[in-house]
Order: structure tokens, then C-alpha cells, then sequence
């Protein structure tokens, strides 16, 4: 009996595994929507119940995920720049 190969066969279907791999949590998410709607890392932290190095651990994941996305991501502002225009955010 042959093995099924576990990879996708079609380009199309590697961006789809490639983009659900590097797509962004709820929790990013979240944390891009309340600094787009004004909120500091340090209020979030609050709001959250997490250290403010944490809050910053999940911006800068966010970011890295969307730089591999070919967004060129620096801050908060270009995240949620890039996260409004595809809307993921509001």
C-alpha cells in the first residue's frame, strides 16, 4: 500500500497552508484593534492582567508574521495600516 503524501500538491494549495500558519491570532488581533482604537501597550497590559512585556511579545509576533506576508511592518502604525486596509481589523 502506498503512503499518502501529507503535502499539498498545487501551489495554490501551499499558499493556503502557508497563509493559515501565518495568519494572525485572535489575541493579535485583539491587540491591533485596541491600539488602532488608541489604547497604550501599558493599558492593554492592564486590561489584559499581563505584564506590558507580554503585550509587547504579542505586537512584535504580529509583526514578524506580517513582514512574512510582505507587509512592510515597523511599528504600530504600519500594523494596523496594513491590518485596516485588508480589514482585520476596524
Amino acid at each position: 500500500m502506498a503512503a499518502t503524501n501529507p503535502w499539498p500538491q498545487s501551489e495554490e494549495m501551499m499558499k493556503v497552508v502557508v497563509l493559515r500558519r501565518l495568519s494572525l491570532s485572535p489575541r493579535q488581533q485583539a491587540l491591533l484593534q485596541l491600539l488602532a482604537n488608541g489604547k497604550t501597550m501599558k493599558e492593554v497590559a492592564n486590561l489584559w492582567d499581563i505584564s506590558e512585556q507580554m503585550v509587547k511579545w504579542h505586537a512584535f509576533s504580529a509583526y514578524d508574521k506580517l513582514r512574512k506576508l510582505g507587509y512592510p511592518v515597523v511599528n504600530v502604525a504600519s500594523a494596523v495600516a496594513v491590518c485596516v486596509r485588508q480589514g482585520w481589523i476596524e
